[in-house]
């Protein structure tokens, strides 16, 4: 019978990461994340994970750092680097945990003006107050503007 309490624990072999300037310049390799922890989060204690488990379809796991680069855990490329950055700040898309439930935006006769993926999509094109999207979302009485909104029914 093999004995449990005398074998020995493989340490895991160290990630490396890459880290790259928002225009896609690569600005250094990590030999694991205990360096980059050292370096960009010096402030917290302790095992602190860095990359969360939000992806983007069809891209790669990356995180923003504090100081604006974009870290990776793979060569990215210079391409890569400024589409997730783009990918980060832009405020059109899905975030990778969102569920998105369609949004109608009607006239007082009920037709549909236009469709959105989600409530906040639908807030940052219209430039309009999150408030009287959400009010409208609520209100079953008459609308206090010229549109309403509500969820699209599937």
């Amino acid at each position: 019978m093999k004995d449990l309490f005398n074998t020995t624990i493989m340490p895991r072999e160290a990630i490396k990461c890459y880290e790259y300037y928002p225009d896609g310049k690569k600005v250094r390799t990590f030999n694991s994340l205990a360096e980059v922890r050292k370096k960009h989060y010096s402030s917290i204690k302790g095992k602190h994970p860095i990359f969360d488990s939000r992806q983007y379809r069809d891209f790669p796991i990356f995180k923003i750092l504090p100081n604006g680069n974009v870290l990776f855990k793979e060569v990215a490329g210079r391409d890569k680097a400024k589409y997730a950055y783009k990918l980060h700040n832009s405020d059109l898309l899905f975030l990778p945990n969102e569920q998105g439930q369609r949004l109608q935006m009607l006239n007082l006769q009920h037709e549909v003006i236009a469709e959105f993926a989600s409530f906040r999509i639908a807030y940052k094109i219209l430039k309009i107050p999150q408030a009287t999207i959400w009010g409208s979302l609520q209100e079953t009485s008459t609308p206090k503007n010229d549109f309403y909104f509500k969820y699209k029914e599937f």
